[in-house]
């Protein structure tokens, strides 16, 4: 496959509906992930395909991080261009830990996969996840996955051993082998580049230690999980099995391919080694000369979700399970605001103040749209308020929605810059709250219109992002408007947040901490209300009000 060329077919870029910007992305399929515009083979859909769970224990939140990550994605592409997706979701049913997890609990695997793979599917709608259009379980495509080995096998990428086994030849690939990892380059020794997963053992029967199963040898015929091949009785290697089902479901070629960036190496790399191995065998056998496109166009990967500085991991029994998260009082739209508080594709440390920090923001953006801008439209002297577009205070407000508005879909545009879109929101919130008078009313007509459209912008922006509609209002819808200068609701809900985080590194027995959220108290949330508090050498504090 070194002399094959592949070549970039005609493709159609994803563009927003305002604005016709582009969609860019950074592509791991490309040197130091430079971005590239998003883009489809086929106008107004986009072939999407993700590796999902291995369903022999519950979902935790490294998980829970990635597909709520991607449904983010999902949602955005869907609202800002309107392009259809086809999602498909890959699911490992059969494998060496589902086996040795259902022996231990005396269980057929059959069993075991059936009642984890619901509740993976029962806790991503608990977190607001779109469901997939397709769901490819591995044990459901084994027709499929021999039909591909096979051909693989006659492509001379692959071989057979005489004890049943069959192996992917790493050679085959050439130097493409390290297009999304170039640390794997094949130039270097083999047996450094090794590595193993799923229950792989290497052995002497491989050609080359970096050499990885399509079938593996079992001859326990009465086992579940066991079938007949032209090879002898066995079943799928793991890398093999996203690569050939997605080529069934969903066609020869993807236009975006998914997963955590821990399936970066060995699975994506072997898995886009069996797929471009096949496209070669195809394209011979079509009599189409050796020109090819890229399998899936682009590559994306979400970042490793890390707990008391490790990768959240079932392996180490590092991790906390989705499950435990909502029992411990967590909700899907404070999980969804933490990971929009992050960039998707990097590294996060799970802590309670992150977690504190994404519920504050929730609050006070539900806070924000709860008030109603036409319950009060009397000053305190009962003096009706102004219309007139130009009044300043209106004026203004209405410019920021616009700017607001732009800068939203900018961010999103740019690999789904989730961060800097909220704080294009929150510094919006904050503009419009200065349109509220001390006295709790309106400084103009024309400001409680541009308020109203302030509040629809973010309400908008939320439940495209995921973030449930309904709780967007959460206090009555006749409130009437408060001042952020210190009314009962924001001073109370200052004294929550500073409470939270006090016990939370009470728990921790971190008295630094402790300080720390005083002193935050004292500089950020009371002075926002015009409180000022002063600390004296004796331990004591005076305040005051501006």
């Amino acid at each position: 496959m070194e002399q094959a060329v592949f070549k970039e077919l005609t493709r159609h870029v994803l563009r927003t509906a305002r604005g016709r910007r582009p969609i860019v992305v950074r592509n791991a399929l490309l040197q130091n992930r430079m971005k590239e515009p998003l883009s489809s083979r086929t106008i107004g859909e986009l072939k999407w395909y993700s590796c999902g769970p291995t369903v022999y224990d519950d979902a935790h939140l490294g998980h829970a991080r990635t597909y709520v990550s991607f449904d983010i994605i999902r949602r955005v592409i869907l609202s800002l261009t309107g392009t259809r997706i086809d999602y498909a979701l890959g699911i490992t049913d059969i494998d060496d830990k589902i086996l040795k997890r259902a022996a231990e609990r005396k269980m057929s695997p059959t069993a075991l996969t059936s009642h984890f793979e619901a509740r993976f599917f029962e806790d991503m709608q608990t977190l607001n996840v779109l469901p997939p259009s397709k769901i490819l379980r591995v044990t459901e495509h084994i027709k499929e996955l021999q039909s591909f080995i096979s051909d693989l096998i006659k492509s001379g990428s692959a071989y057979a051993c005489d004890s049943g086994n069959v192996y992917f030849s790493v050679l085959y690939s050439g130097e493409r082998y390290s297009q999304l990892d170039p640390s794997r380059s094949l130039k270097g020794d083999p047996s450094s580049s090794s590595r193993t997963s799923h229950g792989e053992n290497t052995n002497l029967e491989k050609r080359d230690p970096r050499d990885f199963a399509l079938w593996k040898r079992d001859t326990n015929a009465h086992q579940d999980g066991v079938w007949d091949s032209p090879w002898g009785l066995g079943r799928p290697g793991w890398h093999v099995e996203c690569s050939a089902m997605a080529m069934h479901a969903i066609g020869p070629f993807l236009d975006l391919h998914t997963g955590g960036i821990d399936l970066r190496f060995p699975h994506h790399t072997n898995e886009l080694a069996t797929a471009e191995a096949k496209l070669c065998h195809l394209q011979v056998a079509q009599a189409h000369g050796d020109e090819l496109d890229r399998w899936s166009h682009t590559w994306m990967h979400a970042g490793h979700l890390h707990l008391s500085g490790r990768k959240m991991s079932k392996s180490v029994k590092n991790f906390i399970t989705v499950r435990e998260f909502m029992n411990q009082g967590g909700t899907a739209d404070c999980f969804r605001v933490f990971c929009l508080l992050h960039k998707y594709s990097s590294p996060v440390e799970y802590s309670d103040d992150r977690f504190l920090d994404a519920n504050s923001y929730l609050t006070r953006l539900r806070r924000f749209t709860s008030r109603n801008p036409f319950a009060q439209l009397e000053n305190m002297e009962g003096t009706r308020l102004p219309f007139h577009p130009e009044c300043p205070h209106g004026a203004k407000l209405a410019a920021e929605v616009t700017s607001t508005q732009e800068a939203i879909e900018d961010a999103l545009s740019d690999d789904f810059d989730t961060p800097q879109a909220l704080a294009k929101m929150n510094r919006l919130v904050a503009t419009a709250n200065a349109s509220i008078s001390s006295d709790g009313t309106w400084k103009s007509g024309a400001a409680a219109l541009a308020y109203s459209s302030a509040s629809e912008l973010v309400q908008t922006t939320l439940r495209m992002l995921g973030i449930s509609a309904d709780a967007c209002s959460f206090v009555a819808k006749n409130a009437t408007p408060s001042s952020t200068d210190g009314s009962p609701t924001d001073i109370t809900d200052a004294f929550v947040d500073l409470r939270a985080r006090i016990r939370a590194a009470a728990k921790r027995k971190d008295i630094g901490a402790i300080f720390e959220v005083c002193d935050k108290a004292r500089d950020d949330a009371l002075t926002s209300f015009g409180i000022r508090i002063a600390d004296r050498k004796d331990g004591t504090s005076s305040w005051s009000k501006d």
